[in-house]
């Protein structure tokens, strides 16, 4: 979907704006035991149903953006004005889900809980 967005549309998604959750979990013998990190991000579609790639784009160098401003301090000493351009971007990309949210995504991820699969 992200490779080839225009050759796989959801159709049931055109003009959405729908919350995305990312799992990394560890394998033992080819089955989950263990999450080891989740991300939370939105994504949006267009009135076809296809992924907006550039927008994902321009949300991840937005968050890389931010964290290396983090990390390394653009700012000249002494001036009293922020450029928080990148932090607002990114900020608008990501979701922040609930204790409960989160547990139900764990699960799904360990294939503890059925997860219903989108087609287009």
């Amino acid at each position: 979907m992200v490779r080839q967005p225009s050759l796989n549309p959801v159709r049931s998604l055109a003009n959405r704006r729908v919350r995305c959750a990312e799992a990394v979990i560890e394998l033992q013998s080819r089955k989950p035991v263990r999450v080891l990190r989740m991300c939370f991000w939105n994504a949006d579609f267009d009135e076809a149903g296809i992924l907006d790639t550039e927008a994902l784009g321009r949300q991840s160098v937005a968050a890389l953006d931010a964290l290396l401003g983090a990390l390394w301090g653009r700012e000249a000493p002494g001036n009293r004005v922020v450029d928080a351009t990148a932090r607002f971007i990114a900020g608008g990309a990501s979701w922040t889900p609930s204790g409960s949210q989160r547990a139900q995504l764990r699960k799904a991820a360990l294939g503890e809980t059925h997860c219903p699969v989108l087609r287009g």
